[in-house]
């Protein structure tokens, strides 16, 4: 498989993919594995689904649930390769298919259980919480595993060698997305899974990851998408990749 498939924690794993050509990011599917059964955060794309498939299969694990951590084609379109299953993301998981998805491809997916920040799912021995965390994307939601883990969605994102990549929201959702990332560090995770790049684990460094996206979010917010990239990331501790998706007025 060209997949590095990792051990986390106890039956959680992280399956890690390059970057498909022209792209500067890969894509991590996470499995947590109970009693031969497998829940799936996020999809990918149908290639790399279907090799995470071959790789359960051939350990004989049935893949019961799967979790979207937003409803864009490369965490969805994986559900194309993978058997029937209980398919669940947040409740307000529509508001993001008109934007991605022609009227034929939204008929082709299966049915979605709503999850707002109140519902607990229990996979034995885990149990996940979730908050929505609107901003990248409407339906954007942390997932929260023994309230230990949190998979961020893409309010977190790097290359798979862990350099930061630069956050993005339509500048109308910039406000949500900085309040996202606020409450992640409310929570206080010990480790945060990325949907690309690699984990972060501990407070110091959750933190600081978090403060460089929230000053660039807050100049662009400040300045209504007028500032520079340069002005954005002036006060950045550490240099970001993915110039190009600077979120600036001229593109609304």
């Amino acid at each position: 498989m060209d997949v590095n498939r990792t051990l986390v924690a106890d039956g959680l794993y992280q399956y890690q993919f390059p970057p498909n050509e022209g792209e500067m990011y890969g894509f991590n599917l996470y499995a947590l594995l109970s009693k031969k059964q497998a829940l799936l955060i996020d999809t990918a794309y149908e290639q790399q689904a279907a090799e995470v498939l071959a790789d359960l299969v051939a350990n004989d694990y049935t893949i019961e649930h799967i979790l979207i951590s937003h409803f864009h084609p490369d965490h969805v379109s994986g559900l194309k390769a993978l058997p029937t299953a209980t398919v669940w993301g947040s409740d307000q998981y529509a508001l993001s298919l008109d934007d991605y998805y022609s009227s034929q491809a939204q008929q082709s997916l299966p049915p979605v259980q709503g999850l707002s920040n109140s519902f607990v799912l229990e996979f034995h021995p885990f149990t996940l919480t979730f908050r929505l965390a609107p901003g990248h994307s409407p339906c954007s939601m942390y997932t929260i595993i023994d309230n230990r883990y949190i998979h961020v969605a893409d309010n977190l994102m790097a290359t798979n060698d862990g350099t930061p990549l630069l956050p993005w929201a339509p500048l109308d959702q910039v406000e949500n997305h900085i309040q996202s990332l606020q409450l992640l560090k409310e929570l206080q995770p010990q480790m945060v899974l990325l949907a690309h790049g690699q984990s972060i684990e501990g407070g110091l460094a959750i933190h600081a990851a978090i403060d460089d996206r929230i000053k660039y979010l807050q100049v662009v917010w400040e300045t209504n998408g007028e500032a520079t990239f340069e002005e954005a990331t002036a006060h950045c501790s550490r240099p970001f990749v993915g110039k190009g998706w600077h979120i600036s007025s001229s593109e609304q």
